[in-house]
């Protein structure tokens, strides 16, 4: 089971530091595409009470395992952690409703 792509993002996520229970599973959400035009996560961490950890993303998991992935905690997600690709010489944390940034290392 940890060759698949929800377990290697979970081992991602806690090697990032990101507190991610070890009972925690990811479940695929579905929003409509207008809903993802505005961010809208496509997949969240599950606590094994079955309440969100406030850990997801817009992206996919297998776009976000083939490169190196950054977390925001942010206002505007509710102080949850936004998960997105890292873009070389991209600047985190400059905005007001970013609080906190994690970088995967290579």
């Amino acid at each position: 089971m940890a060759n698949r792509p929800q377990d290697k993002m979970l081992a991602r996520l806690r090697e990032m530091g990101l507190e991610v229970p070890a009972d925690a599973h990811i479940r695929r959400v579905y929003p409509s595409a207008s809903q993802r035009n505005v961010g809208a996560w496509s997949w969240t961490v599950i606590k094994a009470d079955g309440y969100e950890a406030g850990i997801g993303s817009q992206w996919s998991i297998g776009e976000l395992l083939r490169g190196r992935m950054v977390a925001s905690l942010g206002y505007e997600h509710g102080d949850d952690w936004d998960v997105d690709p890292h873009r070389e010489g991209e600047v985190y944390g400059t905005t007001r409703y970013i609080s906190r940034v994690l970088i995967e290392k290579n």
